[in-house]
Parts: structure tokens; sequence; C-alpha cells
């Protein structure tokens, strides 16, 4: 996977689970990888896995096919099998992101004893995931623009999904207590005086996740 998209992968599954979000946990690691016969220094991922023994995982559009009423919306569809508390998460947490593939296909349905919903996964091409190091997009790029996303869920504008959160309450008090600091260290500590990641690039992606934090409180509580 491209260094950034690992790095911003990382990025979300901390957030996530710094804010009590149901998000797939991964690492990041530092590896030797040769490519077109040149070696490279770069970042790669080590994802969890979320399938334990005797589950089955189904695709999210496949029991949409089957199971969908007339006329129901994929977001709506999630809601009738029990996960509004987890399409609220969904709708907040690719906001916060800024995630733009939200598709359905990384979402899944896990059985068991009873239906669950797979965590939040592909969390990826989220942050300046476009911008590829590219500093000077990635220094004017306005973190709180609501350009168009890949999503199959809501509509395909990310902050016009905000409005299709149902329990506003929960997700705003998910953000009353959120320090700089402490996420700092969360989300950044790991990669210390590492260029590969520079501090410049550090700092833009804090400065998205707290502007739009910002905007989801000022938004939810209207």
């Amino acid at each position: 996977m491209f260094t950034r998209l690992c790095v911003y992968e990382y990025l979300a599954a901390k957030l996530g689970l710094f804010l009590e979000l149901k998000v797939l946990d991964c690492e990041i690691i530092k590896a030797n990888i040769k490519h077109n016969h040149r070696e490279y220094i770069t970042f790669v991922q080590k994802t969890a896995d979320f399938l334990h023994p005797g589950m089955t995982k189904t695709a999210f559009e496949q029991l949409y096919v089957l199971e969908r009423l007339e006329g129901e919306s994929r977001l709506d569809f999630l809601r009738r099998q029990g996960f509004s508390e987890r399409a609220d998460e969904m709708l907040f947490f690719d906001y916060v992101i800024y995630n733009r593939d939200r598709h359905c296909n990384n979402l899944e349905f896990i059985k068991n004893d009873e239906l669950l919903l797979s965590p939040l996964f592909d969390n990826g091409v989220s942050f300046f995931a476009p911008y590829a190091g590219k500093r000077v997009e990635i220094e004017n790029f306005d973190v709180l623009s609501n350009n168009i996303s890949n999503s199959d869920f809501g509509t395909r504008y990310l902050e016009d999904n905000l409005g299709y959160i149902g329990n506003t309450e929960s997700i705003v008090s998910r953000l009353e207590h959120v320090s700089e600091n402490v996420l700092w260290e969360k989300l950044f500590l790991v990669f210390g005086d590492d260029e590969n990641f520079p501090v410049w690039h550090r700092n833009r992606c804090m400065e998205l996740i707290l502007k739009r934090m910002r905007h989801v409180r000022e938004v939810l509580n209207h």
C-alpha cells in the first residue's frame, strides 16, 4: 500500500479508538521494500483481524440487495438492521477524517449467533490522500471544504451527511473532553522525528481533525 495511505489508515484507527468508535485497529511499521529494482524505506501497516473462529462474513451490499425494502437506501437499511448508532458513528467519523471512499464494499456484516457489523475499515483514503505528500497542495488545502466523495451512505457530501445523524447528543459527548496534547501523543508520537512523515504534514492532519471536530459540534448543537 502507498505509504501515505498506510499513515492515514493508522491515524484513522487511532483517532477512532480514541473517540471510542468501532474501528479496525492497526499498527504502523517501518520496513525496507524493493520496487522496480530499487530499495526504499517506507511505512507499512499491520492490521488486526475482526473475524474470529466460528464467524462468517457477508458483504454489506450482498445482504442489502437480498433483503432491502422497495426504495430503501443503504443508510436506512443499515438502521433497520439495528445499527443506527453505528450508522451515526460512521457519518461522524467519515466527516472528521475527510474520508473520500466509504463505498459499500468496505463495510461487512458478521454472522455468529447474531448479526453483527464489522468495525470500520479501509479508512486510508482520508485526510490529504489525493495529494500524495505534495506540500504546497496540502498546505493550501481548505480542511473544511465539502468536496464530493465516494460514499454509498447518505449523500456524497460528508458535511451534508451530518444532517442524517440521529442521536446527536451521543456524538457531541465524545468531543467534550478531547485534549489536543493527549490526542497528539496518541496519533503522532510513534513517528518521532521521522521525515517520511514530517512535522509540517502532521500539523496539517491535526488541524484538519480539530477544525472538523469543532465544526461537528457547531452543526449538531445548532
